[in-house]
């Protein structure tokens, strides 16, 4: 009895077995939390899953399990990150992470806090080294261990099958089948499955034809077409704008814009109060503006005829002239949109002369370039990077000098409001003729971000301005405000057909008033008084 005891005593202190044991535990708590804070019901299976897996390193010896640990562990701690900012790890967080242009990435990662990152290397570290001291090559571990891992790779690949040879499912692979695999894995297996997919293989997806295909069914909501109301018609998408910290809006600690506030006080413009989007993600957001594409009705957005099609029906010539992209996973609604132009330029597509980047100030030589097209009927979208993280380098030395007590963001909206100033100047030289909108893909909670499950109206409350010499439209933006007395984004599409020419069944209108769908960043629809704002 006395030799089992030494021998067992050995044995632990030999292979760090409680060491081993002890770290698994912790990965599963880590997990298990994860998994808590996913769209699932599985959570202890995916646990215990992630309880197993090092087990299988362990066995790889000590410079493979250190390596791969090292990995694990900081995507681990990467997805806590997540949780804590968002709320929720969903789809659509994992989709604008992988979708992350190198720019935005190097902004945001300039706007973290110095303590946090040195904390999360040590931790990395720290696991790195634990795993070196206690890896140990074992073919016999290897294959005990993979015994164990059978059961959820033969279950993912399962769920993978049924999508490659059921005909119905076929259609969805890429996406619904990666996404059902992580419900049925929540946590860290089913984020980095997810996030895989997405970014190796999403490209295969509808969204990534190109030339885009035209569609052939018009929105039943439209009952006649008549010739274009406007002749140039220009439409300002922004980007993450809080319209409380525009001085249009009533703001007044700082003087974010005075031009808006110049244009209002002349009578030049009207600012719409009460304005929401009906998304606090610009994947969700801006498509609805030009496409079908709505909260309950997702799949209009490759169904039927978008804004831009529609528009050149009408015999507009349709522009899109952008700061940001349009090619990643997360970017690829409102890209794909944009690609039905008759001209299109991004930073990503159709660049080689332009010169255009993530700066807003790139687009301007475009812009008035467009304006001076010669075509009777023109409609341009303006899509800008406005105030979106890191919000330090949406600023310039200008609006720092103009606004040099303000905070970052600020700053950023006095930049906005300058980029408006120089697009509309442009607009009064070459276009005469024309009217404009601006308005913001969702709003921000200052300092957060948005795209977050608890963090409330202010990721929803946007400006909406109106610069229309003969007051028609905003005089017509009031008919289309909810009857709860908000003024929708999804309305906006109304808006722009309006101008465009087309005739819009009134009670399809009149129905849209008495509801108030939003689409939340956890994929689900609520209506806007009941969105989620506490855990």
């Amino acid at each position: 009895m006395n030799n089992f005891v030494i021998n067992f005593k050995n044995f632990l202190k030999k292979d760090y077995f409680l060491y081993k044991i002890g770290y698994c535990f912790l990965l599963f708590i880590l997990n298990f939390y994860l998994a808590k804070h996913s769209t699932s019901h599985h959570q202890l299976r995916s646990s215990l899953e992630t309880f197993l897996l090092p087990f299988f390193f362990f066995s790889l010896g000590a410079v493979a399990f250190a390596i791969l640990n090292s990995v694990l562990f900081s995507l681990i701690l990467f997805d806590i990150f997540v949780v804590f900012k968002c709320g929720f790890v969903t789809d659509q967080n994992i989709q604008a992470i992988v979708g992350t242009n190198k720019h935005e990435f190097i902004s945001m990662l300039h706007g973290s806090n110095c303590i946090a990152i040195f904390i999360f290397l040590s931790l990395i570290i720290l696991s790195g080294l634990f795993s070196y001291k206690v890896g140990k090559f074992s073919l016999k571990g290897l294959f005990v261990t993979a015994l164990f891992l059978i059961i959820p790779i033969a279950h993912a690949l399962h769920i993978i099958a049924m999508g490659k040879y059921n005909p119905v499912i076929k259609q969805a692979l890429i996406k619904d089948i990666s996404s059902c695999v992580r419900r049925k894995m929540p946590g860290i297996i089913g984020d980095v499955e997810y996030a895989i997919v997405q970014f190796m293989f999403l490209h295969k997806d509808a969204l990534f034809q190109f030339p885009p295909r035209f569609h052939e069914k018009q929105d039943l909501s439209i009952r006649k077409r008549y010739n274009g109301k406007n002749h140039n018609i220009i439409f300002v998408m922004g980007e993450t704008s809080l319209a409380s910290r525009y001085g249009v809006y009533g703001y007044k600690t700082q003087n974010t814009t005075p031009y808006l506030d110049m244009m209002a006080a002349n009578k030049k413009l009207c600012v719409i109060p009460r304005t929401h989007s009906a998304a606090n993600l610009t994947g969700f957001s801006v498509p609805m503006t030009f496409s079908f594409f709505a909260p309950n009705q997702q799949d209009l957005l490759l169904s039927e005829k978008n804004i831009i099609e529609l528009a050149r029906d009408n015999s507009y010539k349709t522009f899109w002239i952008a700061s940001q992209d349009g090619s990643s996973a997360y970017a690829r609604t409102y890209g794909y949109i944009s690609e039905f132009s008759d001209y299109v330029t991004r930073q990503d597509f159709n660049n080689q002369k332009n010169g255009v980047n993530w700066q807003d100030e790139s687009l301007l030589p475009v812009i008035k370039e467009k304006f001076l097209d010669g075509n009777a009927y023109k409609f341009y979208v303006i899509h800008i990077m406005g105030s979106h993280e890191n919000y330090k380098d949406k600023r310039t030395a200008e609006d720092i000098s103009a606004l040099p007590n303000a905070d970052e963001y600020d700053q950023s909206i006095h930049r906005t409001d300058r980029i408006l100033h120089q697009i509309i100047d442009m607009a009064d030289h070459e276009l005469g003729d024309y009217t404009l909108v601006y308005t913001s893909d969702h709003g921000e909670v200052v300092g957060m971000g948005h795209g977050l499950q608890y963090g409330g109206y202010d990721q929803y409350n946007i400006p909406m301005i109106v610069r229309d010499p003969t007051g028609e439209y905003c005089r017509y933006v009031e008919k289309l405000r909810n009857v709860d007395g908000y003024y929708s984004s999804l309305m906006n599409k109304y808006l722009i057909l309006d101008m465009l020419g087309y005739d819009i069944d009134p009670k399809v209108i009149e129905e849209a008033r008495h509801t108030d769908p939003i689409l939340h960043s956890d994929a689900k629809v609520y209506d806007y008084k009941n969105i989620p704002v506490s855990n």
